[in-house]
């Protein structure tokens, strides 16, 4: 096992627990990987509501269909999607760039 770039040891794989490579990982017992503690909620800084927006050229085709969610101080908001989800788009209206005559929703 190397950490930080230093040998901390070798053992037989076979006979290492779980705890036992982690405790080798990071140079310390981890009592709670997943700490079921509660964060606290920050006041609502964003929360879009509705959020459509058509493409472009063919304005049959929508974009961004009927996205809504929140966000409060201290989070992350993260947008994941495949190619063509509409992810470029949804930010892109956001921020007021899009493309497209016709976006609606609601930003508060």
């Amino acid at each position: 096992m190397i950490r930080d770039g230093q040998h901390i040891g070798t053992r037989d794989a076979s006979g290492m627990s779980e705890d036992d490579i982690i405790t080798m990982m990071v140079g310390r017992e981890l009592t709670a990987l997943y700490p079921s503690e509660p964060h606290a909620h920050g006041e609502e800084i964003l929360r879009v509501e509705h959020l459509t927006a058509w493409h472009p050229v063919n304005r049959h085709i929508k974009r961004v269909n009927d996205v809504s969610f929140s966000l409060r101080r201290g989070e992350i908001l993260g947008i994941a999607g495949l190619v063509g989800a509409g992810r470029t788009e949804a930010v892109q209206c956001l921020f007021g760039v899009w493309p497209g005559a016709l976006a609606r929703g609601d930003l508060y």
